[in-house]
């Protein structure tokens, strides 16, 4: 019986070991500026900067919330 677990074990551990690290598909972010200065400002002053934002990744990427600082 001991046998028969330990050669199971065996079969499980090099079917885990075939399996590509990092395969399952996700969404990937990529975004090259991560910060803005403004530098010197008037106050009142309307400002406005877009920060592109990429999916490199291979599923639905979802930005759910996002903190100015």
């Amino acid at each position: 019986m001991k046998s028969i677990r330990a050669v199971a074990g065996l079969v499980l551990l090099f079917f885990c070991l075939l399996l590509p690290a990092g395969s399952e598909a996700a969404p990937q972010i990529l975004i090259e500026e991560q910060s803005f200065n403004f530098g010197e400002l008037t106050e009142g002053a309307v400002v406005a900067h877009t920060f592109p934002v990429v999916n490199n990744g291979s599923e639905v990427l979802e930005i759910l919330q996002i903190k100015p600082s």
